[in-house]
């Protein structure tokens, strides 16, 4: 199967009295320890090198490139537990250091750890744990999930206990960028339906928690939907209701606003089950009034469908489409993103009906009654 993807906005750019520039592509030599079992991680550039995080069996180390992609220094991070322990890694890079935040299965305790590491790979003063939590034995998921404001100035730890299907507990401890606890919260939501979703969590600079909750009919399209909101020092939700009459969503992106202390909020939309995409629906909160100061949806012009379709018709042009990112602009508007996924094999073709609702979205709860959006 040979996949493809067509940009949404695409730049020409004609270039034919102009002389043509060569591009060069360098690439790193494969170290020893680089077998087919490696796992590894690009965690960001510090110092003008790339720093790599690699992970095989019972060894974990990173590795740091130079520009040149020529190895400069491998470092081991012996303080990690066996792979078989670990659960999940996440990074978080600033300018002279970076975050390994990690969980770890030790007995029946759930560890969240985090490693403060500069730019030579080296481990800066002692191990921070956390968290903890206890599950039953045999649980090998990852229960922890974290986010990071876009200035690095917040870093949120939350998990989520599903045990009672109607009413998740939801704990986040919110940290600033040297990782001291600023608000721990323990917070119930309800979820009045078996297909009851929550995803897109993202956090802005203000500390805020911003995601979505939503229902799928039959595992499909998005029904009900609401936007929800944990402001930094509060001990509850702010719940918005998105309108949902006449129309269904596909998946929602979410992006903070940070200069206009805003939420966007967006989708795909369609008139009915499994049809063809109409086009966008908006949602824009405004959180120094509390309220939303955009609603509304936006349908596809036939002259935009026509550019878009590739070897799709006119009327199925953006069923391929998946909205990808979203990019705030200071005087108040957004660019949007997309891109079109498809497949040209000659078997069952890949659309978003047959696949995408499947395992990748269904994020259900564990045997250990701890569920994550990611």
């Amino acid at each position: 199967m040979i996949s493809g993807k067509r940009l949404l906005l695409a730049l020409l750019l004609l270039a034919s009295a102009l002389p043509a520039l060569s591009q060069k592509i360098v690439y790193s030599e494969p170290d020893k320890d680089d077998t087919r079992r490696l796992d590894f991680e690009i965690v960001g550039k510090i110092h003008g090198n790339f720093i790599i995080y690699k992970s095989i069996r019972s060894k974990n180390w990173i590795t740091i490139l130079d520009n040149d992609m020529k190895q400069v220094a491998k470092v081991e991070q012996n303080y990690l537990p066996d792979n078989d322990r670990v659960l999940n890694v996440d990074f978080f890079p600033y300018t002279d250091h970076f975050y390994m935040i990690y969980q770890y299965r030790k007995r029946n305790i759930i560890h969240c750890v985090a490693a403060k590491i500069d730019g030579d790979g080296n481990k800066i003063g002692d191990l921070m744990e956390l968290d903890t939590t206890q599950v039953n034995f045999g649980a090998d998921n990852k229960i922890y999930s974290v986010v990071s404001s876009e200035d690095k100035n917040r870093i949120m730890v939350f998990k989520i206990n599903s045990r009672n299907k109607k009413l998740y507990m939801i704990t986040t401890m919110l940290m600033d960028d040297q990782l001291n606890l600023l608000k721990k919260s323990r917070l119930a939501m309800e979820m009045g339906d078996r297909n009851d979703y929550l995803n897109e969590f993202q956090l802005d600079n203000d500390g805020d928690l911003v995601f979505t909750k939503f229902d799928r009919v039959n595992n499909e399209n998005i029904g009900d939907a609401a936007f929800v909101i944990k402001y930094a020092q509060a001990d509850s939700f702010v719940v918005k209701e998105l309108r949902s009459d006449k129309i269904y969503f596909d998946e929602f992106r979410v992006k903070p606003d940070n200069f206009n202390k805003r939420i966007f909020i967006t989708s795909f939309y369609f008139k009915q089950r499994r049809a063809n995409t109409e086009g966008f629906y908006f949602y824009i909160f405004d959180k120094q009034s509390g309220l939303a100061v955009i609603e509304d949806t936006i349908t596809f012009s036939e002259e935009l469908r026509r550019e878009a379709k590739g070897n799709a018709t006119i009327k199925s042009a953006f069923n391929d489409y998946f909205i990808r990112n979203i990019f705030p602009r200071k005087d108040g508007g957004f660019v949007i993103g997309s891109e079109a996924y498809y497949t040209t094999s000659r078997g069952n073709s890949w659309n978003r009906w047959n696949y995408l609702y499947g395992s990748p979205y269904s994020f259900r709860s564990y045997d250990y009654y701890y569920y994550s959006p990611y």
